[in-house]
C-alpha cells in the first residue's frame, strides 16, 4: 500500500513515515508526486486540512493525506485566539513567499518567545492536529489529535527551521522540551497522531 504526503517539506515527510511505521510498516509514504499549492483560506485547522487535498481529486490510484496544525493558548492569552494562524501570528502581515526558511523560524521562535515572556514566562497550550485524506474513489475522511504542553520563554541558540516551537515547547506528560526527547519521548508523543492516523487509514 503507498500513500502520498501532500507536502514539500523533507522533515514532514519523515515524521509521516515514522508514524506510519508504527501503525503498518508494509505502508510506503512517499511526497506527492506534484506538490500543489493552495492558499490556506479556511477559518479553522480541519477546513485548511481538506483545502490542502482536495485538489488531488481524481489525480493518482493512491491515497493522499495532509495535514493542518494549530496551537490553542489559555485564556490570558489574548493576542492568540486563532489556532489556525501559528505562523502568520508571528508573521504579523508579513508575505512568507519573502522569507527564508530560518527567517520564518527566528520570527516565530522570538513571537512566541515573547508572548511566553509577558504571561510570566509559561503559558499552556493545546496543540491540534486535524489529518485529512482524499481518497483514489474521491470521497474523503478527517481524524484528530489533541497534545497538551507550555511554551515558555526559554532561550535558543540552535533550533529546527521548520519546528522552531519545539525548542520552547515542554511536555508535561515527559517533563522534556520537545527538542531534548529521546526515542522513546518522541513516541510517547506521537500516541495521539498515530491513532488518528490509524483511524484515517482504517
Amino acid at each position: 500500500m503507498k500513500i502520498y504526503i501532500a507536502t514539500g517539506n523533507p522533515a514532514k515527510l519523515a515524521n509521516f513515515q515514522e508514524l506510519f511505521s508504527k501503525i503498518d510498516p508494509t505502508i510506503k509514504t512517499e511526497m506527492v508526486p506534484q506538490k500543489i499549492e493552495v492558499e490556506e483560506v479556511g477559518q479553522t485547522i480541519a477546513q485548511n486540512s481538506l483545502l490542502k487535498v482536495l485538489p488531488y481529486k481524481g489525480k493518482y490510484q493512491s491515497t493522499v493525506i495532509a495535514n493542518d496544525f494549530g496551537l490553542e493558548f489559555e485564556e490570558k492569552v489574548t493576542e492568540l485566539k486563532a489556532p489556525s494562524k501559528v505562523k502568520r501570528s508571528a508573521l504579523g502581515g508579513k508575505d512568507p513567499s519573502d522569507l527564508e526558511q530560518h527567517e520564518i523560524g527566528k520570527i516565530m521562535l522570538d513571537y512566541y518567545k515573547s508572548i511566553a515572556r509577558k504571561y510570566g514566562g509559561k503559558v499552556a497550550c493545546t496543540a491540534h492536529d486535524t489529518f485529512s485524506a482524499i481518497f483514489p474513489d474521491g470521497s474523503t475522511k478527517q481524524s484528530h489529535a489533541v497534545r497538551e504542553y507550555e511554551l515558555v520563554d526559554r532561550e535558543v541558540r540552535e533550533f529546527d527551521i521548520y519546528h522552531p516551537l519545539n525548542s520552547l515547547r515542554i511536555s508535561p506528560k515527559i517533563g522534556r522540551f520537545i527538542d531534548e526527547f529521546s526515542n522513546e519521548d518522541k513516541m510517547k508523543d506521537f500516541e495521539p497522531l498515530i491513532e488518528a492516523l490509524r483511524e484515517l487509514v482504517s
